[in-house]
């Protein structure tokens, strides 16, 4: 393999580490001021914004300026943005900011598209996790391949957002192998390969909803003992013979563990078959509605084992408190 197509790895420091790790816990605290719903629409939002400025830097870097008629396709997805940008420059004449355009789209989907999230103090949980989608990395790895073959031969003409964005779903693994990155996202944007966005869009949704049910029968699975009635009715009737299968322990996190396994494994056996199943697990991780239902199992079950035990909710019930907590 020659060096032009070597695969550039990056893997975090020890204070990388640690920073990350404090960043996810900001994230998660910055995540409690909004419902699960609305963080998770801002946060497709965001990554369908910053594919566009993607878009707009690699033809303005290219080029050296933005041409007039890009400058023209911006004000019509952001309406009053050339106006605005105008303002700007007029109100600000000294500001340090640079002049490049697409650093001022980026001020102005900030101000305008993400206001609300900003004033109200959960931006932070949005930036945190949507940059970390698949989606978003591999619309960075474009660019950045993107950029560099831009700038030895210009396209003529230059891709519409639409077709940019396809050619980025796309994306080939020799392109992945050649922009830096940690290979452990690598290869799972390569397992996307062929997995149309909506179709993964819904197959991660839907992997969401068994996770929620995985958190609500979790504690009763962990603790000694019988295992109550109505978590025990309601797994058998979703997975007939579970409970019933031989186990040195009938109970605990083994068991917890085990009910996670049979829903991938009945519930999800094409995208295990296929090779794209830590695709879900990846992006259940960093959806809103699992942070939510791994926090409030969490300190639910506190709640439970302080104030001693109390009937178990049904599902139905445990999930509607669900979506009202924060």
């Amino acid at each position: 393999m020659n060096d032009s197509k070597a695969k550039r790895s990056w893997t975090p420091s020890a204070l990388e580490t640690r920073v990350h790790k404090r960043a996810e816990r900001l994230a998660e605290e910055a995540s409690r001021l909004v419902p699960w719903p609305e963080l998770l629409k801002v946060q497709r939002q965001y990554v369908r914004w910053n594919a566009f400025e993607l878009w707009i830097r690699a033809i303005e870097e290219t080029e050296g300026s933005l041409p007039h008629k890009y400058a023209e396709i911006v004000d019509q997805r952001a309406p009053g943005f050339l106006r605005f940008a105008a303002e700007f420059d007029f109100h600000h004449p000294r500001a340090p900011h640079p002049k490049a355009f697409w650093r001022m789209l980026a001020r102005w989907v900030e101000e305008r598209i993400f206001r609300k999230p900003s004033e109200e103090g959960w931006m932070f949980a949005v930036g945190f996790y949507a940059v970390r989608q698949l989606a978003t990395l591999r619309d960075e790895a474009y660019f950045e391949w993107g950029i560099e073959t831009w700038k030895q031969s210009k396209p003529r003409p230059y891709p519409s957002f639409e077709q940019w964005r396809s050619a980025s779903v796309e994306v080939s693994g020799d392109v992945l192998d050649q922009v830096e990155m940690r290979d452990d996202r690598r290869e799972l944007i390569k397992l996307c390969h062929g997995i149309r966005p909506r179709a993964l869009e819904l197959a991660i949704d839907r992997y969401v909803d068994w996770s929620v049910f995985a958190y609500w029968a979790r504690p009763a699975l962990e603790e000694p003992g019988p295992l109550c009635t109505i978590v025990e009715t309601e797994v058998e009737k979703r997975y007939p013979g579970f409970l019933g299968l031989p186990r040195v322990a009938p109970t605990g996190r083994r068991l917890s563990q085990e009910l996670v396994r049979w829903i991938e494994e009945h519930e999800f056996s094409a995208a295990k078959e296929q090779g794209w199943l830590e695709v879900l697990r990846y992006h259940a991780r960093l959806h809103p509605r699992n942070l939510c239902a791994r926090r409030f199992c969490r300190h639910w079950t506190i709640e439970r084992k302080s104030h001693g035990r109390w009937d178990y909710p049904s599902f139905e019930e445990w999930s509607r408190q669900l979506e009202t907590n924060t």
